[in-house]
């Protein structure tokens, strides 16, 4: 079945011809754009072929600045199944053409679970940031967090400035407080559950508690700053840090105001 596609708003159709797309480097790919004038009725490149499995694919390249950075889309007559897929999540249809649609069978893609969600997201989230690489003022990498100095990049002030936080103070506070909390945490339960004989995990009089402690204290500490040390990307250690001085800015903040 051949369709056009207009967008409404500028009543320009889907266009594609044999010309290369800007960005993307590949010699086979057609460009495709938007293409047309109100009241202009198109020609046959403004033809799409309605299939199950249909040829247009969105590639992971963006354009320019003059292209607003979204993803450039092409077309290839020979395109890979799976980049090909594209899914409709609603359609409109005027009234003289819904009947001949209400009593066709319809098909719906399985809804993901819940692991299969958090799985495509970390996916998702992990190869869409992995193109962020540029340097910033602010950046840091896992191996410099302990040991920063510098000033982090904090939240925005009420008066539209922008905070910036001791980031010695910061880390070493955030450290040696996440080690407190979670040996706190430990100690704590080691001290309800062994007096009672439920040791849940079981301890040989030779282990140390001290060391058990200071194991999972640090072992907590470490696994969220795990994962970012394989990625290359852009990070901004105020992002996965806690803002403990939030108390201290509102009362600097209200010394100026009454000031």
């Amino acid at each position: 079945m051949r369709i056009k596609l207009l967008h409404i708003s500028t009543e320009k159709m889907l266009h594609s011809h044999d010309i290369r797309p800007p960005v993307f480097e590949v010699d086979f790919p057609n460009e495709v754009l938007a293409y047309g004038a109100p009241g202009f009725q198109g020609d046959a490149n403004d033809d799409w072929i309605l299939e199950v499995d249909e040829a247009a694919s969105r590639e992971a390249v963006k354009l320019p600045e003059w292209g607003f950075e979204q993803q450039e889309v092409t077309c290839n007559e020979n395109a890979v199944r799976a980049n090909s897929l594209w899914f409709v999540e609603t359609a409109m249809y005027p009234d003289h053409e819904y009947k001949f649609l209400a009593n066709a069978p319809k098909v719906n893609y399985r809804l993901p679970g819940f692991l299969a969600k958090f799985l495509k997201l970390q996916q998702v989230m992990w190869t869409t940031n992995a193109g962020l690489t540029d340097r910033h003022l602010f950046d840091s990498r896992p191996d410099a967090w302990p040991r920063l100095r510098r000033g982090i990049e904090g939240e925005y002030t009420r008066s539209g400035g922008l905070k910036i936080l001791p980031g010695k103070c910061a880390s070493e506070i955030v450290t040696a407080l996440g080690c407190l909390k979670s040996g706190s945490v430990h100690f704590g339960l080691h001290s309800l559950i062994l007096p009672k004989s439920l040791c849940i995990w079981n301890l040989r009089p030779s282990v140390p508690l001290g060391c058990v402690i200071c194991t999972c204290s640090c072992g907590r500490i470490h696994l969220e700053k795990f994962i970012f040390w394989g990625s290359s990307e852009i990070i901004f250690y105020q992002k996965i840090a806690p803002i403990l001085l939030k108390g201290r800015e509102e009362e600097e903040e209200a010394s100026v105001a009454q000031g």
